[in-house]
């Protein structure tokens, strides 16, 4: 897979994309009302929140394709929760039509996502290489390719294969 995956343009992808949704949703709260009333540094908080949330979704959409493991989508849980919270705050918060409709997104595309995982689990589980050798290939990375994940595609063959001498280079 091309977009998102191990190399230097998937990183810079994820950063740009963290970015961009975070002034889109930013954007989204501060046309629809949801934030008047409130300070420049409250608003700041916002946006810091916004882009931790953003980044950090597609930190685990990013691990999952450069790994080839599904099986971290179910580190989704915790954003799509905060994501539940933060929908529901707002939603009864204001009385904004338009500051309604950005909640109810948030909530909703934070369900879909509970059912849509519930209902792929056990194919989720399967498709994920072992857990044992996520382990061994990250103690091999080096910080800057666990940081970055930009990493050489034999750690991919190694997830799939289980063959050691893929972490070594001798292939």
């Amino acid at each position: 897979m091309k977009h998102l995956g191990n190399t230097w343009g998937g990183f810079i992808e994820e950063l740009i994309i963290s970015i961009l949704l975070t002034i889109l949703f930013s954007g989204g709260m501060i046309h629809s009302g949801a934030l008047n009333g409130h300070t420049k540094s409250d608003i700041i908080v916002v946006v810091i929140l916004f882009y931790i949330m953003n980044a950090s979704i597609l930190r685990i959409i990013r691990w999952t394709v450069a790994y080839h493991a599904p099986v971290y989508l179910f580190f989704l849980h915790f954003p799509a929760f905060i994501g539940i919270i933060i929908g529901g705050a707002t939603l009864f918060q204001i009385s904004d039509f338009n500051g309604r409709v950005v909640s109810l997104v948030i909530i909703g595309i934070s369900i879909i996502y509970f059912i849509a995982i519930y209902l792929k689990r056990n194919e989720i589980i399967n498709k994920s290489p072992p857990g044992e050798r996520l382990q061994t290939l990250k103690s091999y990375m080096t910080i800057l390719e666990r940081v970055t994940l930009v990493f050489p595609d034999r750690y991919i063959k190694y997830l799939e294969t289980g063959d050691e001498r893929y972490l070594k280079g001798d292939e």
